[in-house]
């Protein structure tokens, strides 16, 4: 196997520029113009700033829970304090599609798979179709 040459969507630096590529429609907009993201800026802020605000403490709550967005919740802790609210939601909404499409790049180059739907032939080496993993990270745009 060592012998062989690696076609170009082989290649790490095809892999790092295809998961660079996942990002760029998110680097433009000061908030990324999806569906809910509004929604999850507002609880983040009452997360963040409910108890220093009477008024908003009076009218939302915040309390820790086992929550899809749990993740999120967890991130914006440290992050936001750092980068403020907007821009670290918007680096965590950047990551999601690259570590989404990372993962699934791995997934397909692993050689423990019992089947090879997405792999070559060659064990522990990317098939052409594997890119098409990309697809599946569009996010919901608004409009």
């Amino acid at each position: 196997m060592q012998g062989h040459k690696l076609h170009w969507w082989q290649t790490r630096w095809f892999v790092v520029a295809v998961v660079i590529a996942t990002m760029i429609p998110l680097w433009w907009p000061a908030i990324p113009p999806l569906v809910d993201l509004p929604g999850h800026m507002g609880r983040y802020r009452v997360q963040l700033d409910g108890a220093a605000y009477p008024w908003l403490a009076e009218w939302y709550d915040f309390r820790w829970a086992l929550i899809g967005n749990l993740g999120v919740d967890l991130l914006i802790e440290p992050l936001a304090p750092i980068f403020g609210l907007e821009l670290a939601v918007k680096l965590i909404v950047m990551a999601i599609p690259a570590l989404t499409v990372s993962g699934l790049l791995w997934i397909a180059r692993s050689r423990k798979l019992p089947s090879r739907p997405i792999r070559s032939q060659s064990a522990n080496r990317l098939s052409a179709s594997a890119i098409d993993s990309a697809k599946f990270t569009k996010p919901n745009w608004k409009g």
